[in-house]
């Protein structure tokens, strides 16, 4: 049984709670005035940085130079698994890469990871990691630039564990709320090994350079949900979100629905995820 919620009859927009919750979003006055610390995720850290050279022989940088530095995530160490760097290299056509490091704080690439993002990447003339951020479980969350020819972004996890990429969606839109640089998704503590994961598809041209999404997605990943539990599909009925915050194991978000630009409406909305954490 989906968890549906009524709304206004607005074709192709879908909201949907899943059933695993055994709860519904509710709607509330506002959002929490006064929230808890944030909490600390445990599952290790994602760094950005500028990387100079090729591998093995690459080297950080301070400060990003047009056409000699490389961008690049470092993904610690941790639970068996060697650090690793996540390198859109350059040479030969744009592409992402995958290197295991040697232990300490440099760059010393040594041996590179081999593993398929997806099964049509033969088909993209170029492809590029626009964001990184770490998850729980050994786990990496990929928003991903590619070509096929035409240019869009889709999202993937990789597990360091068994050098494996999974598609959480073939594509993504910008947060509309996020500013420049565009962000196109977002990740939320929701315990010390549990995490979630914000996103957004299927824009919609409201005028000339400006546009809404449809549907924002959650999804939560957890010791117990590894592979990813498809918590909320919001349509823009029911608002973008704009904010999102755990108290406790409630989340709470607040989301408008910008499409008569003259009377936004918004909402503030809690859903219970006590039974899935």
């Amino acid at each position: 049984m989906f968890g549906l919620f009524k709304g206004k009859s607005d074709s192709g927009i879908t909201n949907r709670v899943a059933p695993e919750l055994g709860s519904a979003l509710v709607r509330t006055n506002r959002f929490p005035a006064e929230l808890p610390a944030a909490v600390d995720g445990s599952w290790g850290r994602c760094s950005p940085l500028a990387v100079q050279g090729q591998p093995p022989a690459l080297q950080q940088v301070e400060q990003v130079v047009p056409g000699q530095t490389q961008q690049g995530w470092r993904v610690d160490a941790g639970a068996g698994q060697p650090s690793l760097l996540l390198l859109n290299r350059r040479d030969n056509g744009l592409r992402l890469e995958l290197w295991e490091l040697a232990e300490g704080l440099g760059l010393q690439a040594l041996r590179q990871r081999n593993a398929a993002i997806d099964a049509d990447q033969a088909r993209w003339a170029s492809h590029r990691a626009q964001d990184v951020r770490c998850l729980p479980q050994q786990q990496v969350l990929v928003s991903l630039y590619y070509a096929r020819p035409s240019a869009r972004h889709g999202l993937y996890v990789y597990d360091r564990r068994d050098n494996r990429f999974q598609r959480l969606s073939e594509r993504i839109e910008a947060d509309p709320y996020g500013g420049l640089p565009q962000r196109y998704v977002d990740v939320l503590a929701a315990g010390p090994e549990a995490a979630l994961v914000l996103f957004h598809t299927d824009a919609d041209r409201l005028a000339a350079e400006v546009y809404v999404n449809r549907h924002d997605h959650l999804v939560l990943f957890s010791r117990r949900h590894p592979k990813g539990l498809a918590l909320l599909t919001l349509g823009v009925d029911k608002g973008n979100v704009r904010r999102w915050a755990m108290q406790g194991s409630v989340l709470h978000l607040e989301t408008t629905d910008p499409r008569e630009a003259k009377r936004p409406l918004n909402f503030n909305w809690s859903l219970d995820l006590a039974s899935v954490l």
